[in-house]
C-alpha cells in the first residue's frame, strides 16, 4: 500500500459518523481526495442522488473540509521535508564548474528566499490586522456589555 493510501486510509479510520449509514467514511474520503460525484458514489456504493443530497448537509461538508485540510497538511510535510533535500542540491550546485547551473542556483536560491520573507511578512501584517479586529471587537463587547 502507498504511502498517500495509507494515510488515506488512517484518515478514514478516524472519522466518526453518527446515524448515517455505512459508506459515508469512504464518501468523505473520496470528495476529500477530489473525486468526482460519480467516482466518489461508485467508491462509497450509494448512488449519485445519495451524494448530492449528503452535500446539502453543512455538518457533512464540514467533516470534508476537515478531512482535506488533514489530507493536505501531510503532503505540505511531504513538500516541507523534500525541500530540504532540494535546498541542499541548490546549494551544492553553487559550486558547479558550469557557470549557468552555478548561475540558476543562486538565482532560485535567492528568489526563493525573497519569496519566503514576503509570506513572512505578511504573516505579520495579518496577525496584526487579527489583533487590531479582537481589541475592537473586545473594546465594543464592554462598551456595550
Amino acid at each position: 500500500m502507498a504511502d498517500n493510501d495509507k494515510s488515506m486510509a488512517s484518515t478514514a479510520l478516524a472519522l466518526r459518523f453518527t446515524g448515517k449509514k455505512g459508506g459515508d467514511d469512504a464518501l468523505v474520503l473520496a470528495l476529500a481526495a477530489g473525486q468526482s460525484v460519480n467516482e466518489a458514489a461508485k467508491q462509497a456504493k450509494v448512488g449519485q442522488r445519495t451524494v448530492y443530497r449528503r452535500l446539502e448537509d453543512p455538518a457533512f461538508r464540514a467533516k470534508i473540509d476537515a478531512v482535506r485540510s488533514d489530507l493536505m497538511g501531510r503532503v505540505i510535510g511531504q513538500l516541507a521535508d523534500a525541500a530540504t533535500e532540494a535546498i541542499a542540491l541548490l546549494r551544492k550546485q553553487l559550486g558547479s564548474q558550469s557557470e549557468m547551473v552555478a548561475q540558476r542556483a543562486a538565482e532560485l536560491i535567492t528568489d526563493f528566499a525573497f519569496k519566503g520573507h514576503e509570506v513572512a511578512d505578511l504573516k505579520r501584517q495579518q496577525q496584526a490586522i487579527l489583533d487590531r479586529l479582537d481589541a475592537m471587537e473586545a473594546s465594543r463587547a464592554r462598551r456595550v456589555g
